[in-house]
């Protein structure tokens, strides 16, 4: 299993990685803005993330079964694979071509917020915790990694439990009492 993990977890973090860094110049543009990022993003981390439904059927391919903590578990680790490698080339990004990304991603939020039928008390509070998260985005790199870590991981998450549920083998005989 450890081949299987590494070879795609490796594939998907250079697939997440990749696209993140090929929409780069088009985030920096203003092509793709934080509305359309969202969706392009998902779609990415999508598409990243079903080598994990390749990666179980080859396992089960070379093994002739798949239980479902093996599913799981190759799943999740090809998952924390991808999503670190994601993180890893976030952080390249956001100190080369984003270090404004924390005021402005803030800027967006902030109208959205306004925007909103929330009473002027709401707003502000959603603000001021706005603003310190963005402080703490900004200023502490451990916390950046984190939160970027965490993007896509429920996605990964979501598509181990698809996968492992559509290739786990089924027991061949009954369960006794």
């Amino acid at each position: 299993m450890k081949k299987i993990v590494l070879t795609y977890g490796l594939i998907t973090g250079i697939v997440l990685g990749g696209l993140l860094s090929l929409s780069a110049p088009f985030m920096k543009s203003g092509a793709i803005d934080f509305q359309n990022g969202m969706i392009y993003g998902f779609t990415t981390m999508i598409l990243g993330f079903s080598l994990i439904y390749f990666a179980l059927a080859s396992y089960k391919k070379n093994h002739g079964a798949l239980s479902i903590k093996q599913g799981i578990t190759a799943g999740l680790l090809i998952t924390v694979i991808g999503c670190l490698m994601y993180a890893a080339v976030w952080m390249v990004l956001y100190s080369t071509m984003f270090p404004d990304f924390a005021a402005k991603y803030s800027a967006y939020v902030t109208e959205q917020i306004n925007a909103s039928s929330k009473s002027a008390q709401e707003k502000a509070t959603e603000i001021t915790k706005l603003t310190n998260q963005m402080t703490m985005y900004k200023n502490n790199a451990l916390y950046r990694f984190g939160v970027t870590f965490m993007e896509p991981t429920i996605v990964g998450v979501l598509i181990t439990l698809i996968a492992t549920l559509i290739l786990k083998t089924k027991r061949k005989e009954p369960v006794t009492a």
